[in-house]
């Protein structure tokens, strides 16, 4: 953002074949989304025959909830 400004439209993406890692690319995309709202995030999904590429989304629920459901469901 420094480099290039913020009034482009950005877009960020990272891809990965196992699936433990698309988890935690997805999270770490989830918290940019929230911070960034207006940049666009994408997760690509390499583990199978097909690709499978994901735009991330802000969450509809409160952000307490949010992060309640990330630590029942990581632990």
């Amino acid at each position: 953002l420094d480099a290039y400004g913020r009034d482009l439209p950005h877009s960020f993406g990272m891809s990965d074949d196992d699936p433990k890692n698309v988890d935690l690319i997805t999270s770490a995309m989830l918290e940019c989304k929230m911070e960034y709202p207006e940049k666009r995030f994408f997760v690509i999904s390499t583990n199978r025959r097909q690709h499978v590429k994901l735009e991330v989304f802000p969450p509809h629920k409160e952000e307490s909830k949010l992060r309640a459901a990330e630590g029942d469901y990581y632990g």
